[in-house]
């Protein structure tokens, strides 16, 4: 179906998953030179196999196909540049651990679980939930958003696109930027641009730290952050860093 692919792939069937998985998205990142693969992370499927790296994409896991259909999500990826023009910064430094280089954006302050609140909501939810989450940090719609707009603006934004069923949490960082994520994004997460990515990525912090004391990062997966998605955040003059992958 894809002869462009299939051109790069040795049938071995004594490999294991885990380097299976973990070798094509290193082939299809440095071959594309971006990062659309991190679009459709999906949470670790509730088996007796070991859990992947978090950033290495479980094409085994049954709950990758109920995500990667979803035309918002690829949509998003394709319509956006956070990244700009900057060239993906990615190297393998063994089996477990990918560095890639990007910019922090911001931490995140609030969260409001999008999925469980419109069940019990019902038709309507991303407004009251959005409203909530302003309303829990006293900040007003009429209130300047980074950027220059309203955030009634950004509400209105929103609201067309977290009706979409992949949209799990929405969320507010110390920046004051509002967002919403595909997985399961917590208090604390940091939001950030990685260079060769068109979305914003949502990193947490790991309790493993490298030799030299540098925390290792998880990531959660894709975001879609107003005021940032057309590369706006290089434009703040924050220097970029390296983080590290597990």
């Amino acid at each position: 179906m894809f002869p462009e692919i299939a051109a790069h792939i040795n049938i071995d069937y004594t490999i294991h998953r885990r380097q299976l998985c973990a070798d094509f998205f290193i082939h299809m990142a440095t071959s594309t030179r971006d990062l659309e693969g991190w679009v459709g992370l999906v949470e670790s499927s509730a088996d007796d196999r070991p859990p992947l790296p978090t950033w290495v994409p479980d094409w085994c896991n049954s709950n990758w196909t109920l995500l990667t259909p979803s035309f918002d999500i690829m949509s998003d990826y394709r319509q956006y540049r956070t990244a700009g023009s900057t060239e993906l910064e990615m190297r393998r430094l063994c089996a477990e651990v990918l560095s890639v280089v990007g910019i922090r954006v911001g931490q995140i302050a609030q969260v409001r679980d999008y999925r469980s609140d419109y069940r019990s909501l019902g038709p309507g939810a991303e407004e009251m939930v959005l409203h909530d989450v302003l309303q829990s940090t006293s900040i007003s719609h009429t209130h300047t958003y980074p950027g220059g707009r309203t955030y009634g603006d950004v509400v209105a934004e929103l609201q067309k696109k977290i009706k979409d069923n992949s949209v799990r949490r929405v969320f507010l960082t110390d920046k004051g930027h509002l967002g919403y994520d595909f997985n399961k994004v917590v208090v604390g997460d940091t939001v950030h641009v990685k260079f060769g990515g068109n979305l914003p990525f949502i990193l947490r912090e790991s309790q493993r730290k490298n030799a030299d004391g540098v925390p290792y990062h998880e990531i959660d997966g894709a975001a879609h952050v107003p005021g940032i998605m057309n590369g706006e955040a290089l434009d703040w003059g924050v220097e970029p860093e390296t983080y590290f992958l597990v």
